[in-house]
């Protein structure tokens, strides 16, 4: 029962999300905006000028590798205290709920830098 409200959430937020998505590859498509931050070379002109999908692509790249990083280190700490609990079962309870919420939370990454993919913003494809 709880997990299907879970399931039911996730697949609710990922609708949304992936909606939110394909308008963005849209906008991106249609033009670019300049942010502003300009580069400055020796002549005095620009080497090289950010544009929002840059902007998206390192922001997005640094958030997945760090959510994929802190993933791992609460996954590991979860079995830390699944080893540790001695049969205890309300550290048993806590390390499967660990595990359980940093392994969604891993896979909701992979899922957005699937999405990131598909629309073009690869965030580890610089």
């Amino acid at each position: 029962m709880k997990h299907s409200k879970l399931l039911k959430s996730v697949s609710v937020v990922t609708a949304a999300v992936s909606v939110l998505l394909i308008s963005a590859q849209n906008a991106l498509a249609s033009a670019t905006v300049n942010v502003g931050v300009c580069i400055p070379n020796e002549s005095g002109g620009c080497t090289e000028q950010f544009t929002y999908q840059t902007y998206v692509k390192a922001f997005y790249g640094y958030a997945i590798r760090l959510g994929s990083a802190l993933a791992a280190v609460m996954i590991a700490y979860s079995g830390y205290l699944y080893l540790t609990s001695q049969g205890d079962t309300t550290k048993l309870n806590k390390a499967k709920e660990i595990f359980m919420g940093s392994f969604l939370g891993f896979i909701i990454l992979i899922t957005i830098s699937l999405i990131l993919n598909w629309i073009g913003i690869a965030g580890f494809n610089s």
